[in-house]
């Protein structure tokens, strides 16, 4: 290639006081735009083009390379530490319960608080096989850190099941969280009161009954109805504490108590009760005519038997479906007279209750014509 005379000429021209010749190009470029711009957008197109072309190339190189090829195996390098620590860092926390020997270290203790009530489950599963020192720690912390009574609040959550709180309670009894377990029943929240009726009524704990009597009395605060439901599935104790206390409990009280007891439909020593069916108030004395119907407790015949005559009817009515539901042919006679009473439903309540000694051929219906 042959570069123009004119071209060298007006390199010599521009650099003639320069020594090189590359300083003479360098002062030419200098001097003339036009050309310096010209070079550098002729190097950028260049260095564009080369990098394209690379990255076609490797990206080709990457397809044709076969898919399985073979890997250097990993060696992994010993490590120089303690392994026990190690594995200690992946143990469960139901594992470093159960590994502790003497006590917890602090770790432990602070990784417990952290968990709160959740860390109940990994207690109560691990208690059992714990050293005797760890478990009074155990103790301790579950009470100082109060992880039943929140753990109680959480219930109506699915990730917090019933029996987790069932079987820290069997290891871990305690008034105070006991009296919380109670308050549940006075919560505002519908789930959480559901919630407590379902963890008394299985616990079954009798110590809660003194507590449940009291909330039994206190409508303003408590729900009765959730009350007394926890109380009738705790039968005969609640029936017969119940019908102890009957004649200290206050007037107002006392049909709320006796119905309690009805629900029970448990034996109880009945003498509290019947005498309640010379209370003044009628309502008490249906209350305790029916509460004697369920106890089936043949020495409830007496007393209902005198209560046959009341003079208000819905009392009659109560005795003669109470007398069946005893079942005791003393009762036969009475319940004739009230099969015929005025009121229609003493009348069809004792015939109801006769049809029970039909059912057992005791007494043939068809022959007495009582619906006459």
């Amino acid at each position: 290639m042959t570069i123009p005379n004119n071209f060298l000429s007006a390199i010599a021209t521009a650099g003639a006081n320069q020594t090189t010749i590359w300083d003479r190009l360098l002062a030419f470029i200098s001097a003339n735009t036009v050309l310096f711009w010209s070079i550098v957008a002729a190097v950028a197109v260049i260095i564009i083009a080369l990098i394209i072309f690379l990255g076609v190339r490797s990206k080709r190189k990457n397809q044709e390379q076969p898919a399985d090829v073979p890997q250097e195996p990993v060696t992994f390098l010993p490590i120089e530490e303690d392994t026990a620590e190690i594995e200690a860092e992946y143990l469960t926390m139901q594992d470093k319960l159960i590994s502790a020997e003497e006590e917890l270290d602090l770790k432990l203790v602070e990784q417990i608080k952290n968990k709160g009530p959740q860390a109940l489950a990994d207690i109560a599963a691990a208690y059992d096989k714990c050293q005797p020192a760890v478990q009074e720690q155990l103790k301790t912390l579950v009470k100082e850190e109060r992880l039943m009574e929140r753990y109680s609040r959480r219930l109506n959550r699915e990730e917090y099941p019933q029996s987790v709180l069932l079987e820290a309670w069997a290891r871990f009894p305690d008034t105070d969280a006991l009296k919380d377990f109670v308050e549940m029943l006075a919560s505002s929240d519908e789930s959480i009161q559901l919630a407590g009726t379902r963890l008394l009524s299985a616990m079954q704990e009798p110590k809660s009954l003194p507590l449940l009597t009291a909330a039994l009395m206190w409508p303003e605060h408590f729900l009765p109805a959730r009350v007394a439901e926890v109380m009738a599935s705790m039968g005969p104790q609640s029936a017969k504490l119940l019908a102890y206390l009957l004649p200290k409990v206050n007037d107002k009280h006392k049909v709320r108590v006796l119905e309690t007891i009805a629900k029970t439909e448990s034996g109880y020593p009945v003498a509290n009760v019947a005498a309640c069916l010379a209370h003044p108030n009628p309502a008490v004395r249906v209350a305790a005519a029916t509460a004697l119907g369920t106890s089936k407790n043949t020495d409830s015949i007496k007393p209902l038997l005198i209560s046959a005559t009341d003079k208000d009817w819905h009392v009659r009515a109560a005795v003669a479906k109470s007398l069946g539901m005893i079942g005791d042919q003393r009762a036969i006679s009475a319940l004739e007279v009230l099969a015929k009473d005025n009121e229609g439903w003493v009348a069809v309540s004792a015939q109801q209750s006769l049809s029970v000694f039909a059912e057992t051929g005791v007494i043939d219906l068809g022959e007495k014509n009582l619906a006459k």
